[in-house]
């Protein structure tokens, strides 16, 4: 579990610099990279996607979960979790940054087959490519967003530290096509994150999680009839 450690402490430390250095930049350029990295999320999003076999599978799987999570207000949730934190902090959009954070540093088949992989066999360094990734995006993400970036860090450390911890458990599931239909339901998520980065829409993305459930659930039930 070092890499996730490594992952969640270099997150957390690039979110603070990256916070002081957003402080110091005025609003024009705060929006300017926005639109940037909405962008590059966007492309991120789109690329992820694109790994699916089957397009039907992913909408029904990204349609229901939506369902799901409008129902038990997922978004909702992660909101007032940040928000009772964001009361010791002001000047940035403390909850956005969490929830934006959480979920493209989670949502993705690095953070999913590194982590099986350094529980299976202490390997970490999928984790480790994954981790100058992220740094790389919370520096960036914090300048923008806050210090509700910097909160994620105990999103992956709590979500990927669960995979390793549980790796032995449930890595004979997690095969070739479950992992890519679960990247491409992830990647219709971020699409929607990149979305929101932008402007264009204002999606709950956190509210389409419960699709990275039922995409490899669709998966089993396919390939049982």
């Amino acid at each position: 579990m070092i890499g996730t450690i490594v992952n969640a402490s270099l997150v957390f430390l690039a979110s603070i610099f990256g916070y002081f250095l957003g402080r110091k930049v005025g609003e024009e350029v705060r929006e300017r990279i926005m639109k940037v990295l909405g962008l590059t999320i966007i492309f991120i999003g789109l690329k992820m996607a694109f790994e699916t076999k089957n397009p039907v599978l992913i909408i029904a799987s990204v349609v229901i979960g939506t369902v799901i999570g409008e129902v038990i207000k997922i978004e909702d949730g992660l909101e007032t979790f940040a928000a009772k934190i964001e009361k010791k902090f002001s000047g940035f959009t403390f909850a956005e940054g969490f929830v934006t954070a959480t979920i493209l540093f989670c949502v993705g088949p690095m953070a999913v087959v590194g982590s099986i992989r350094e529980g299976l066999t202490g390997d970490a360094s999928i984790i480790l490519a994954k981790t100058m990734l992220d740094t790389v995006s919370a520096l960036f993400l914090s300048a923008v967003f806050g210090l509700g970036v910097a909160l994620s860090s105990l999103s992956i450390l709590v979500y990927q530290g669960t995979i390793t911890l549980f790796a032995g458990s449930i890595a004979s599931y997690l095969t070739e096509e479950v992992i890519a239909e679960v990247t491409a339901s992830g990647g219709i998520i971020v699409m929607a994150i990149g979305f929101n980065v932008v402007g264009l829409s204002r999606f709950k993305a956190a509210n389409m999680l419960p699709a990275l459930v039922i995409a490899p659930l669709g998966v089993f039930v396919y390939s049982a009839l």
